[in-house]
Order: C-alpha cells, then sequence, then structure tokens
C-alpha cells in the first residue's frame, strides 16, 4: 500500500477525485493520501485491470476543486494564479525527471498527463506496507534485519544523488517495504522544495529534515538525505520520532546517541549504532558526506570471519589415487571425521642477549735459549777377529 505524506490513511476527501472516476484509460479506486501540495491515488488500468499509483497536482494553498466539473484552477488571478502556474511546471518537470531514473529500489514512474486544468504521473504499485508499519517492533529489530534494508536504501539514494538530484523528504512514509524484502523509495519532494523555495514557506517532515533544510540559504547536498535517512533509523529503532533539529540546539541534545543506549547495544553492534549517531549530526559537516560513504564505513565493520577473502588457486600435479581395496573402504554411510584443529603457536620469550666478549691477551712466548754443543762421537777401534780352529 502507497501512502502520500500524510501522517494517517484518509478515506473519502473532499477535494479529492471521487472513486470511480475515470481519468483516460485509468479508474480511481481510492484516495491513498494527501498533502499540502498533490493527492495519491490508487488506480486501476482499464484494459487490463493492473494497478497503479497516480500523483495530483493540487498545492492546497493556491489551488481549489469545482465540485460539479471536479476541474482544479488558481484560487485567484494574482499571484496566486502565477505560482500555481509555476508549480504544475515543476510538477511536470519532477515527472520527466522520475521517468528517468532507472534502480529496483526507486519507484518507477511510467507516464505523465495533464488533464481537469492540472497534472498527472503514474507511478507502479508497490505490494508492500510503509517502512515503519511493515519493520518488526522496535524491540525485536536486529542489525541482520535492519542492515539490508539500510542498504537498499543507501543505494537507491547514491543513484539518485549520482544523477544531481535530492530525495529531500526521506522518512518511513515514503520507504515501502515489500514482501520479499526490498526496500523502496517513493514520493520526490522535489518538486515539492522547490515550491516551498518560491512561495517563501518552510518545508519540513518534523524530526526528519535537518537544520540547513529550513535555512533559506542552507548547504544543501546528499547531507539533506542523509540525515533524514538516520532520523528514519532513529524512528525504527526507538518507536519515536527523533526530537526536530531546531529542538536540539538547546545547551544539552535532546537526541542521546544510540550507541550509549544498553538495550540497543544488545542487538547491534556499536559501529552500526555510530554510523546512524554520525547520520544525525546537527553540523552538516560532521555527517557522512555521501551515501558511498555511509557504505563503505557500514561494509567496513563486517568482521573477518565472515567477509569472502578472494583465492588464487594453484595447479598441482596429479596423483595416483592408492588402490584400496573393497572391505577395506569405509561404509558411505560414515560421514568423514574432520582432523582435529592444529595448535595455535605461542610465542615462546625472546631468548636473553648473549654477554658481550672480552679480549683477553695471550702471554707472550718464552725466547728460545740455544743449547750447548753435543759432545763429539768417540772414534770406532778395529779389532781383529780371533783365529779359525784348523782342520784335520
Amino acid at each position: 500500500m502507497q501512502e502520500n505524506d500524510s501522517t494517517t490513511r484518509l478515506g473519502n476527501i473532499s477535494i479529492a477525485l471521487p472513486v470511480g472516476c475515470k481519468l483516460g484509460h485509468y479508474r480511481i479506486l481510492d484516495t491513498l493520501g494527501q498533502g499540502g501540495f498533490g493527492i495519491t491515488y490508487l488506480a486501476e488500468r482499464i484494459p487490463d485491470g493492473k494497478r497503479v499509483v497516480i500523483k495530483e497536482n493540487m498545492p492546497a494553498a493556491y489551488s481549489h476543486r469545482s465540485d460539479t466539473s471536479l476541474t482544479v484552477a488558481p484560487t485567484g488571478t494574482g499571484e496566486e494564479k502565477e505560482i500555481f502556474d509555476w508549480a504544475l511546471e515543476r510538477f511536470l518537470e519532477e515527472a520527466q525527471l522520475l521517468a528517468e531514473l532507472n534502480h529496483p529500489n526507486i519507484v518507477q514512474v511510467t507516464e505523465a498527463f495533464t488533464a481537469l486544468g492540472t497534472a498527472y504521473y503514474v507511478m507502479e504499485h508497490i505490494e508492500g506496507d510503509m517502512l515503519h508499519k511493515a519493520a518488526p517492533a522496535p524491540g525485536e529489530i536486529t542489525e541482520q534485519w535492519l542492515r539490508p534494508v539500510l542498504c537498499d536504501i543507501l543505494q537507491a539514494l547514491n543513484y539518485v544523488h549520482g544523477c544531481g538530484l535530492l530525495h529531500r523528504d526521506i522518512k518511513p512514509n515514503n520507504i515501502l517495504l515489500e514482501r520479499t524484502g526490498r526496500a523502496v523509495v517513493i514520493d520526490f519532494g522535489t518538486a515539492r522544495s522547490l515550491l516551498s523555495d518560491r512561495s517563501a514557506t518552510v518545508l519540513e517532515s518534523p524530526g526528519y529534515s535537518p537544520l540547513e533544510q529550513l535555512q533559506t540559504h542552507g548547504a544543501k547536498g546528499p547531507w539533506i538525505d542523509i540525515y533524514a535517512l538516520g532520523a528514519t533509523c532513529y524512528r525504527l529503532l526507538t518507536g519515536q520520532n527523533p526530537p526536530r533539529s531546531l529542538d536540539r540546539l538547546g545547551d544539552e541534545d535532546c537526541c542521546p546517541p544510540l550507541a550509549l543506549n544498553p538495550d540497543l547495544r544488545t542487538r547491534f553492534s556499536t559501529a552500526f549504532l555510530q554510523g546512524i549517531d554520525r547520520a544525525l549530526s546537527l553540523s552538516y559537516k560532521k555527517r557522512w558526506q555521501s551515501t558511498s560513504e555511509w557504505l563503505n564505513g557500514m561494509n567496513s565493520t563486517v568482521e573477518p570471519a565472515s567477509a569472502d577473502i578472494p583465492i588464487t588457486p594453484i595447479n598441482l600435479p596429479l596423483r595416483k589415487k592408492a588402490h584400496i581395496s573393497q572391505q577395506n573402504q569405509p561404509a558411505q554411510s560414515t560421514p568423514p571425521v574432520a582432523p582435529p584443529p592444529l595448535p595455535q603457536s605461542t610465542s615462546l620469550p625472546p631468548l636473553p642477549p648473549l654477554p658481550q666478549s672480552t679480549s683477553v691477551p695471550l702471554p707472550p712466548l718464552p725466547q728460545s735459549t740455544s743449547l750447548p754443543p753435543l759432545p763429539p762421537l768417540p772414534q770406532s777401534t778395529s779389532v781383529p777377529p780371533p783365529p779359525l780352529p784348523r782342520t784335520r
């Protein structure tokens, strides 16, 4: 169910088109919501019965509808008509811009036309509910549930900002959650914001609009949508709308950091909560400066064990399988037994340093002394051998 920027679902609205009214090849089925700048209808395409959502340009302060002809006309011929005509042009420009967007997390605009003195554009009908209604109760939301939803919205806004646009009205009413879990951003505030600037009125969603959005010459950039998205997360986690940004200017900020909430710390990592707190910073300079920065900061908090680590395979030589006899093969029903984990290596204490070596001089060798000459050998004397005996 898609609703506009009204906080409660409306029934029959006196200035809305009646149920059953035909606009070209569309038939009005119900009024989904009405704000100060337009009315949103649930309709069906007459040829095939496909349901769509139609948005009507209807700036309430500058226009009215005839009870008989249903025609929309300016409330006056002076400034009111000038502003109405200007708003009509901006509405059609917004329709053209939104029709050029193509992202799975952004509602698709399929057609635009003029009728009854004003303009309309047609959007796809999302089978889901507003984010705060489709979400679990605040005490049951976990980081595992919120993280993919937040990523969907950040990726949608990153695409929008890359196209040079701002949403300007992010809040739980303008985010639908399909039954499949896909988050879809709807109801851009581009034309409303321009009309607000043109008519010198303040366009504020209390609790979701940052300070600079309320200022005539405030710094406009992605941080406007980032603050509103942080406020949306605050609403989901606490069940309460965050305080208005103007009310946070006192001596003490009336919006306490989520990262200090003891109940939330049992279900969310500190880094995840600090990311939302950063988005809610009063000063735009202290917020995430882009949705991609928030995405990268959030993804960097993933535990290494659950991260996908790329590997490069190495071709190893094939080894012949050892022949195992049928008798020795284990039964097929026996599950393989995982080897025990290797013990973690413990670092040994460092060895004590070796003592520094000291050089000790060797004692000098004794000087050699000359030995006395050896005595001369005695002269040999020859002794004649005795005579041999005579033989007879």
